[in-house]
């Protein structure tokens, strides 16, 4: 995918929270391409690659779920 942007979160695994996670960012077929990337210890981190056109929703997707678990964006790429 050329000129995508890299949004990483983190997230906890408990409660199947991480799980939960993903499989919502990944039901938004065509959105971005969901990785999990790292489960050191109790947290986990997910990478989303998304396009210019897909950005801002996705972002929206993932600040909802901030209010909603233990999530936290920690990076996001240009």
């Amino acid at each position: 995918m050329d000129n995508t942007s890299i949004i990483e979160v983190e997230v906890t695994k408990e409660d199947g929270q991480l799980t939960f996670a993903n499989n919502v960012l990944k039901a938004y077929e065509g959105f971005a391409t969901v990785t999990v990337v790292g489960t050191e210890g109790e947290m986990g981190k997910l990478k989303l690659r998304v396009t210019p056109g897909t950005k801002p929703e996705v972002l929206k997707i993932v600040r909802d779920l901030e209010e909603k678990l233990d999530l936290k964006i920690i990076k996001i790429e240009e």
